[in-house]
């Protein structure tokens, strides 16, 4: 069997008509969009894969090579089975990870579908056996098929197809094992040739017969902008960015990623019985899911069917990786749970997080970007075991989410798929933990390494702030490298000099909130508490606003607005356009923190400023403009920010710019963690070279290595054991590093797959001389020089830092 080619002779029209099922392209080319829902007679032909999930956690061992020959082996069967439906005059649908949703309209659809359905059959049972890597893998197939009416609506961006077959289909598919071939009473009776027996409620083919595949090519489509602008309306954006780099797809698209998959299945959505109302409850849960995953940064993989009805599988961690995906994950999903217009809707939940393998598959006849794995399964298995209105997830969650969510545990359940009980708990309710944005993992060593400078220098600021000055530390630098501990040890001197603190932190996913940071500083302001309800709180506000000035009582609706807090308008603020009142909050912030800092003085901490709202960053600008006559000091902690800090480079802001740590401070870095003297060279050497210096990644991968037992305490000592050069990097370090590779577009991403493939060390001449555009080569490895990615030295020598791929 041979592997997916694209490169032959098509133009970027084609390929895009490949990642919609054909129906939808029609409809273009005729200019018949579908405005609500159409009704239509189908067959349906839905095919499971096996054996993939297991290849795909056995290859992932071998790094992008593995990826790479995996997505040739899926894809040199994907290919085929879909040149089959095809020939039979078949569309698909989609694909579901290691599935494939195919439909038959017309005359004799009954006929060709399970025609179609031997054909594919034959083909992976002459092709059962695959080895790689010295390693033979078994691949399988079951499939079901049923005929009826189905719904298609178009939501837009994404289209749905369900109804009568396809639940029948998706039934069907959960009865079947290896190697059957079932159908429905409907389609069985429309069947000429009667070679079935029946088993309960279904009929099962007796066995396969050879059948010439119908040789059904589509002509050239001729190139329209319109036609691509409205097909660019269903393809998601990352894909589209990677087409425009290159017009066809590769093996080298496969990845392995950690991902938290999200299964969500919809009842309350009845096609069969009332269509028309069905339609419009669907597009309020599309619109609704679209703009809570825009706020969490999930995407919609795909709608489709399940044995359970309706679902939409949602991912956070693809295509972007996320550090903090699940925390993302839960939230949304609580949010959309907790929907005030969803209420009505039956919303079962599974989620779940591990290594899956995404890549395109199929063909130019129809493709996908697809994700599956063991843990997508998981996440499906979770959402079809839960009630209505529950959110489930495994106990491996459980662990990293137990201070943020209230869980319950469930129980142990056997799963299929699954060789022994699954630990489940459920979602409870949503923890409002009071801010502190320094909560991150560090050392227990007291100690803080490598920042004698930053420290001596801090002791002078705090002095000049209680001297009257206000003043600004503005600490940048990458990931890890020592931000949060330096404004702990701040923080701690503050303290000790009777300061008030108040602590905002900017989300990663919070970008859609206005004023988040702000918000969290004046609840501790004003003393407000998560148990207390709106009433309460808004008397705290008033009663100490009217303590600090009476005639704060006229601008308390303005006061309000970064709570989310809303008083009745006054005749001060019932008519401020926008621009004013946006104004006048600023000009109040100031005003309350001037005010406190004439009691004594205090600090703003605004941590990872880099993910901070727009308005959050405006306000922080005229406040740390306007503090220079005052005992106020604003401490930053960001990674490298492009919006302009107007303070920058005035005498009152001092800037600290972290640098690794040397050779030596990392050993007395992991002195302190281990509270040892005598380090083995062996370990000394390899835990320099995979953390490069970055106090984080030390402090990950000794704890890492202690985890697994490479690190273990004998005798009143320290010691080293394993073989070294099998040290991994630790998940949590590895996210943070996807998470800077996937903010590159993807020529700069193209580049630095190049530069990885090469090794760890090269000379620029290689892959300035095999990159195909030399120039660009040249220019993007200045940039990812300047972002840490590689190390480009004097000579020409490349270092590429860790295994980034």
């Amino acid at each position: 069997m041979v592997s997916l080619s694209w490169r032959g002779g098509f133009n970027i029209l084609d390929v895009y008509r490949s990642l919609v099922p054909d129906v939808v392209f029609r409809r273009i080319i005729e200019g018949k969009r579908i405005s609500s829902y159409k009704i239509l007679d189908l067959t349906v032909l839905y095919t499971d894969i096996s054996g993939f999930t297991r290849m795909s956690e056995s290859l992932s061992r071998f790094g992008r090579e593995g990826s790479e020959e995996l997505a040739k082996i899926i894809n040199s069967y994907f290919t085929k089975l879909i040149s089959m439906a095809v020939g039979f005059k078949g569309d698909i649908y989609g694909f579901g990870g290691d599935a494939i949703f195919a439909f038959f309209e017309g005359a004799d659809k009954e006929e060709r579908a399970i025609k179609c359905a031997s054909c594919m059959m034959n083909l992976v049972k002459k092709n059962r056996r695959v080895k790689r890597f010295k390693r033979t893998f078994k691949i399988g197939m079951h499939i079901g098929i049923a005929s009826g009416r189905a719904v298609l609506k178009d939501l837009g961006t994404k289209l749905f197809m369900g109804g009568e077959a396809f639940g029948m289909a998706s039934k069907i598919i959960s009865k079947t094992k290896n190697g059957e071939i079932a159908v429905d009473q409907k389609t069985f009776k429309a069947l000429s040739d009667q070679n079935f027996f029946r088993k309960g409620n279904f009929y099962f083919l007796k066995r396969t017969k050879n059948f010439t595949i119908p040789h059904n090519t589509r002509p050239e489509s001729r190139r329209s902008k319109r036609i691509m602008k409205e097909l660019t309306f269903y393809i998601p954006d990352f894909i589209i960015e990677r087409l425009t780099l290159k017009p066809f797809f590769e093996a080298s698209d496969g990845e392995h990623k950690r991902v938290t998959s999200v299964f969500i299945y919809i009842g309350g959505v009845d096609f069969e019985g009332h269509p028309s109302q069905a339609a419009r409850i669907l597009d309020k849960f599309y619109r609704i899911l679209l703009d809570t995953c825009q706020i969490y940064g999930g995407y919609i993989n795909k709608f489709d069917i399940g044995d359970k009805g309706k679902r939409v599988f949602i991912t956070f961690g693809f295509p972007k990786t996320q550090e903090d995906d699940h925390i993302r994950a839960i939230n949304f999903c609580y949010d959309l749970l907790h929907h005030q217009d969803l209420k009505k809707l039956d919303l079962k939940i599974g989620i779940n997080s591990g290594n899956v393998f995404a890549c395109p598959v199929g063909s130019i006849l129809r493709s996908e970007f697809t994700i599956m794995g063991d843990a997508v399964n998981l996440a499906a298995r979770l959402a079809s075991r839960a009630r209505n209105g529950e959110i489930l997830i495994t106990s491996e969650l459980n662990k990293k989410v137990g201070a943020m969510f209230a869980t319950r545990k469930k129980g142990r359940f056997a799963l299929k798929g699954k060789r022994k009980e699954v630990e489940i708990f459920k979602i409870v309710d949503r923890i409002n933990l009071k801010a502190d944005v320094i909560r991150r993992w560090v050392s227990k060593s007291s100690v803080i390494v490598g920042r004698k400078k930053e420290i001596k220098k801090i002791k002078e600021i705090i002095k000049a702030v209680k001297d009257n000055e206000g003043q600004v530390i503005y600490i940048t630098g990458a990931p890890g490298i020592g931000k949060s501990r330096l404004a702990k040890e701040m923080i701690r001197m503050c303290l000790k000099d009777r300061f008030q603190i108040y602590e905002g932190e900017c989300l990663s996913y919070g970008s859609s909130f206005s004023y988040y940071p702000w918000a969290q500083i004046f609840e501790r302001y004003f003393g407000l508490l998560p148990s207390e309800n709106i009433n309460q709180k808004k008397r705290k506000i008033e009663k100490k606003c009217i303590q600090i000035n009476p005639a704060l009582k006229d601008w308390l609706p303005v006061i309000g607005v970064p709570l989310g807090i809303f008083f009745p308008e006054t005749e001060y603020t019932r008519f401020l356009d926008a621009k004013l009142k946006r104004q006048r909050i600023f000009d109040l912030v100031l005003d309350l923190l001037q005010y406190e800092s004439e009691k004594g003085p205090i600090a703003i901490i605004f941590d990872d400023l880099q993910w901070a709202d727009n308005v959050s960053f405006e306000l922080l600008n005229y406040v740390a403009r306007n503090i220079r006559a005052s005992s106020i000091l604003v401490v930053i902690l960001s990674r490298p920010v492009e919006r302009k800090l107007e303070f920058l480079g005035e005498n009152w802001c001092t800037e600290f710019k972290l640098r690794e740590l040397s050779e030596q401070e990392t050993l007395l870095l992991i002195r302190n963690i281990l509270n040892i003297q005598d380090l083995p060279e062996t370990l000394k050497n390899v835990i320099f070279e995979k953390s490069q210096g970055n106090p984080f990644y030390v402090e990950e991968i000794v704890k890492s290595l202690i985890e697994v037992g490479n690190i273990y305490f004998k005798g009143k000592k320290w010691h080293f054991r394993g073989d070294i050069r099998k040290i991994e990097i630790p998940d949590r370090v590895e996210r943070i590093l996807m998470t800077r590779i996937d903010r590159l577009n993807y020529r700069t991403k193209d580049v630095l797959h190049y530069a990885a493939v090469l090794g760890k060390e090269f000379s620029e001449y290689y892959i300035r001389n095999i990159y195909p555009d030399r120039r660009y080569a040249k220019e993007t490895l200045k940039v990812l020089n300047a972002l840490g990615l590689i190390t480009i030295y004097k000579e020409g020598g490349i270092n590429v830092p860790l295994n980034i791929f």
